[in-house]
């Protein structure tokens, strides 16, 4: 599978980013959330992950093998009420991917360190 992991693909911008990478035959893989109706991806070929951007385990799983993240997917409210859910800590098996999307904590015990803007 590709390099490339779009965070909130079931979304409405990121419903149309995934379309348009399918539609270029750009493989990625979507981090879709486990309530998320996920079957337009997958009939599409897209490889999913389910998962969370607030669960660490799930995250590591999504970011196997990843190099670039993007990611449409928002937390506003709940950053607003002080539980954030961007990403604080990276994959340690997949070293430092390239980051393109709200900004994160900064990494606590990971070994990603601060994110690059595209």
């Amino acid at each position: 599978m590709g390099e490339l992991l779009l965070c909130g693909a079931t979304g409405d911008l990121g419903g149309r980013i995934a379309a348009r990478l399918v539609e270029r035959r750009i493989p990625f893989r979507a981090l879709v959330r486990p309530r998320s109706d996920a079957a337009a991806l997958r009939s599409s070929g897209v490889e999913v992950s389910v998962g969370d951007l607030t669960d660490p385990a799930g995250l590591d799983r999504a970011l196997d093998g990843v190099r670039t993240v993007v990611t449409t997917a928002n937390g506003m409210g709940r950053n607003l009420a002080g539980r954030g859910t961007s990403p604080s800590s990276g994959s340690t098996a997949t070293g430092t991917p390239h980051w393109s999307g709200p900004p994160r904590r900064p990494a606590s015990s990971g070994s990603c360190s601060s994110p690059r803007r595209a």
